[in-house]
C-alpha cells in the first residue's frame, strides 16, 4: 500500500500547476534542442548493442559481430554526444556552450 500513496504523491507534484513554469522553457527558432528522433534511434542503436543480430543489422554473424557493434557503438557515441550538447544549450539564456567535448563525452 506504501506504493500507492507514494504515486499518490508524485501525481499531484506532477499536476500542481505551480511547477508548469519550470516545465516550459521557452527557446527561439533555431536553438539546439532534445530531439526526439535521436533518443529512439539512440534507444534502437542501444537495442542493438544489447541483441546483436535480433535488433539492428540482422546479417550480424561471428565474423562481423565485432565490425558492427564498432560501427554501431561510434554511431551511438556520435549522437549521444550531440543530444547531450542539445540538452546542455537548451534553456540557457546566454547560449554559451560551456563544456569541453571531452566533457561531455565523459557524461555520455
Amino acid at each position: 500500500m506504501e506504493h500507492i500513496t507514494y504515486i499518490g504523491e508524485v501525481v499531484e507534484k506532477l499536476a500542481d500547476h505551480s511547477s508548469f513554469p519550470e516545465l516550459f522553457i521557452k527557446y527561439e527558432e533555431g536553438d539546439p534542442i532534445p530531439s526526439g528522433k535521436a533518443i529512439h534511434e539512440i534507444i534502437e542503436l542501444c537495442r542493438a548493442v544489447l541483441f546483436p543480430g535480433y535488433y539492428g543489422n540482422h546479417t550480424v554473424n561471428s565474423q562481423t559481430l565485432t565490425f558492427h557493434l564498432g560501427v554501431t557503438l561510434e554511431k551511438l557515441s556520435y549522437i549521444l554526444t550531440q543530444q547531450i550538447q542539445a540538452g546542455m544549450l537548451f534553456g540557457n539564456e546566454n547560449k554559451q556552450y560551456q563544456y569541453s567535448n571531452d566533457k561531455i563525452f565523459s557524461i555520455g
